[in-house]
């Protein structure tokens, strides 16, 4: 549809009529003005005299108002979807509150009658009588997620029955893909492909950071809020790497026989990494978490799993595989491989994450996060409603479930890159074991008591 200011009248074109129509401003007097059976109108627009319009198969027609004479049509490469048209005589002149400052207004400014404004925020804020839009985040049982699409984080509430969801002020975004979170400091990690850049910012907060430069095509990041690391992937390089968690002492910590690692996931307790491989022999892997110990879990059957999740209570590592659409569950050993849920051959689950109860995924085909129980086949719901644009990472945070324990590897994994001698007496010194006996045997057969 289109407007002609001059003649206070709309114009709009119906495909199932294969008309063009107008009416006036008050729905008034309204005539058709052209018709043709058959035409897949995609978009219309006023020039002077000329009505304009494109057909999605059929290229651009010109129509001539006054006279009620067709013109003439002009094809185009491809299909032809949108069109607008710049006369600078159709400009409608006037003034607004809104011109001033935004009317006042954080965000949108809606004019109303005589010098009324009403200020609006876009979805997941809440205005304020000063104008000002405000997030409401909440403090436990939440979700934090991508959405790619709209280059903007989110909060979800799970105590909310309505799942009511705010924005993450992350600062600017260009191709957010992974999420993090650090349940001690409370800051929120996401990683931004398009601008190879870690960053994070306080969950609530309005100010950035940018942790992490250099970080080609981070698919996957891990918080562990117990030794204080941040792990992530690097789809370009096919490395596994390994920082602080404020970007501090980075390492690769995994290089050798990787190629493209995607999803990573870490179990701070047992001191275990996994991640999955969507190169051509498509895997999930697991290592101690200085990279010792690599091993293959699981190796058939794979397309790409995209999302990584822990059950560390139960020692069942989950995934959602993006390219053979299911959601599938092993044991830390590689034992006991289920098939929770082959999904539509239309889905694209690309994130999950798990609780006690609840597998939740995100679906790139969905507007909305997805829920089910952790019994084989469950159906599907819908949690909240769909308001998203293309959900990609996805957190789950719940006080309940998050480990307690201190943090002993630390100095080994950043300074050392092994579990020494060193290492072992810190963690034992950790746990409170005071005195042990240890037996060291030389390569002459000789024992040595420590």
């Amino acid at each position: 549809m289109t407007l002609d200011f001059k003649s206070q009248r709309l114009y709009f074109a119906d495909i199932s009529s294969g008309a063009i129509q107008s009416v006036d401003f008050d729905g008034e007097s309204r005539k058709v003005v052209y018709v043709e059976a058959g035409s897949v109108f995609s978009d219309i627009d006023i020039f002077q005299d000329l009505l304009i319009w494109s057909e999605l198969e059929n290229g651009l027609h010109f129509f001539n108002r006054e006279t009620e004479e067709f013109l003439y049509s002009t094809p185009t490469p491809g299909r032809v979807y949108g069109i607008v048209m710049l006369d600078f005589t159709r400009q409608p002149n006037g003034t607004s509150p809104c011109m001033v400052n935004n009317g006042g207004c954080e965000q949108i400014c809606l004019p109303g009658t005589g010098d009324s404004i009403t200020c609006v925020c876009s979805s997941g804020f809440i205005s304020d009588n000063n104008g000002e839009c405000n997030n409401y985040i909440v403090e436990n049982n939440f979700l934090l997620l991508i959405d790619t699409g709209r280059k903007t984080a989110y909060q979800i509430d799970l105590q909310d029955p309505n799942y009511a969801h705010t924005v993450l002020h992350m600062g600017p975004l260009n191709n957010p893909i992974a999420i993090g979170f650090d349940p001690v400091d409370r800051y929120v990690y996401i990683s931004d492909a398009d601008v190879h850049l870690i960053k994070r910012s306080l969950l609530g907060g309005r100010e950035f950071q940018i942790i992490i430069h250099n970080a080609y095509a981070p698919g996957g990041l891990a918080v562990d809020h117990i030794h204080r690391l941040l792990f992530w992937s690097d789809g370009v390089n096919g490395t596994i790497n390994v920082s602080g968690l404020d970007g501090s002492s980075k390492t690769i910590l995994i290089s050798s026989n990787i190629e493209k690692p995607r999803a990573i996931a870490v179990d701070s307790i047992r001191g275990l990494l996994f991640w999955t491989d969507c190169g051509t022999d498509a895997k999930i892997e697991c290592s101690w978490m200085d990279g010792t110990s690599k091993r293959v879990l699981v190796e058939k059957h794979m397309g790409c799993a995209n999302g990584l999740a822990l059950d560390a209570k139960y020692q069942f590592l989950y995934w959602c595989d993006t390219q053979m659409n299911r959601i599938e569950r092993v044991k830390y050993d590689g034992s006991q491989r289920t098939l929770m849920k082959q999904l539509d051959y239309s889905a694209h689950p690309f994130d999950i994450v798990v609780d006690d109860s609840y597998i939740y995924f995100t679906d790139w085909n969905n507007k909305t996060v997805l829920r089910m129980s952790k019994v084989e086949n469950d159906q599907p719901v819908a949690v909240g409603k769909d308001v998203f644009g293309k959900l990609s990472g996805l957190i789950l945070y719940n006080s309940s479930l998050v480990p307690n324990g201190k943090g002993f590897f630390l100095y080994c994994l950043l300074k050392m890159k092994t579990y020494s001698l060193q290492c072992l007496l810190t963690i034992l010194k950790s746990i409170h074991i005071s005195k042990l006996i240890i037996t060291l045997t030389s390569s002459s057969g000789k024992n040595v008591h420590l």
